[in-house]
C-alpha cells in the first residue's frame, strides 16, 4: 500500500486478533501508537481490536490482560465491555461475566446474546433460561438468542416454555426458526415420547431434514421400539456412517427383548 492510515493498520490488528496471533495483534497496536496515529477511530475501534485480541484465548490471565486494557481505553463502547465479559466467561468466569453485563451502562441485543452464551456454554442453562426472559422486558431477542434459549429447554427438558418460545419467534419478534430451532423442539417431543409429533414437525419445516434431526427419532425408538419409524429414519443417514445402522439396531434390540 503507498500509505497506511488508521483503517488499515487497524484492519490489520483485527486480522491478527481473529486468527489468534495476540503477539503481533500487539506489535500493530503499539506500532500505531509509535507512529503518533490520531484519528477519531483510533480511541474506538483500534483499542476494541486490541481488547478482541486478548480475549481470544479464553484463559484467566488473557482475561487479567483484557482487563488491564479495558481500564487503559479512553473511551469504551457496549462493544468493548460485550469483548470483556466474553473473555471473562470464556475462561469459565461465568459470575465476573455477569457481574460485568450488569454494570454495563447501556446493553444491545448482543451483549445479551453474549451473556446467555455464556451461560449455556458453561453448562448452566437454567441462568441462560432465565436471563432470556428477563431480556425480553428490555430487548428484542435475536435469532442466536432463541438458539440459546430453545438449547436451554432441551437440557432442562422443559417442553412447555420450548413450544411457547418457538411460537413466539415468528409471531411476536418476526424471526425465523432455523433448522436448529426446529430439530430442538423435536428432541424434546421424540423424549416425551410424542413421535408422531415430531415426525409431523419434522415433516412440515421448511428445510430438508437430515440426520441431525432423525438422530433425535432414531434415539427415541431405542426406547419406544417404534421400529417402522425407525427404519423410515434410517434411509436419511448417509450410508457411510455407523450412526444410522446403531441407532436402529438399538431399536431392534429393545423389541426383541420384548
Amino acid at each position: 500500500m503507498p500509505e497506511h492510515n488508521v483503517v488499515s493498520w487497524t484492519a490489520m490488528l483485527a486480522a491478527y486478533s481473529e486468527i489468534g496471533n495476540l503477539g503481533e495483534a500487539i506489535r500493530i497496536f503499539n506500532e500505531i501508537r509509535q507512529r503518533d496515529i490520531d484519528m477519531p477511530q483510533t480511541d474506538l475501534i483500534t483499542w476494541t481490536a486490541l481488547l478482541t485480541a486478548y480475549s481470544q484465548d479464553g484463559n484467566v490471565e488473557e482475561a487479567k490482560l483484557s482487563k488491564a486494557v479495558f481500564g487503559s481505553m479512553p473511551r469504551r463502547t457496549v462493544a468493548s465491555w460485550t469483548v470483556l465479559s466474553a473473555a471473562y466467561s470464556q475462561s469459565g468466569q461465568v459470575e465476573m461475566a455477569r457481574k460485568l453485563f450488569g454494570c454495563m451502562p447501556q446493553r444491545d441485543t448482543a451483549a445479551w446474546g453474549g451473556i446467555l452464551a455464556a451461560y449455556a456454554s458453561n453448562g448452566l442453562p437454567g441462568q441462560a433460561l432465565d436471563l432470556f426472559f428477563e431480556m425480553q422486558l428490555e430487548e428484542a431477542p435475536n435469532a442466536a438468542c432463541f438458539e440459546a434459549a430453545l438449547a436451554a429447554c432441551v437440557h432442562l427438558g422443559q417442553m412447555d416454555a420450548a413450544r411457547s418460545i418457538f411460537v413466539s419467534m415468528r409471531e411476536s419478534y418476526g424471526v425465523h426458526p432455523s433448522k436448529r430451532d426446529h430439530c430442538c423442539i423435536a428432541d424434546l417431543l421424540c423424549r416425551a415420547g410424542s413421535l408422531d409429533d415430531a415426525m409431523d414437525l419434522i415433516a412440515a419445516m421448511p428445510f430438508a431434514p437430515d440426520d441431525l434431526e432423525w438422530s433425535c427419532v432414531l434415539r427415541s425408538c431405542r426406547n419406544g421400539a417404534d421400529l417402522a419409524i425407525a427404519r423410515a429414519g434410517a434411509k436419511y443417514f448417509d450410508p457411510r456412517a455407523a450412526s444410522g445402522y446403531v441407532l436402529v439396531a438399538n431399536a431392534m434390540a429393545v423389541e426383541w427383548k420384548r
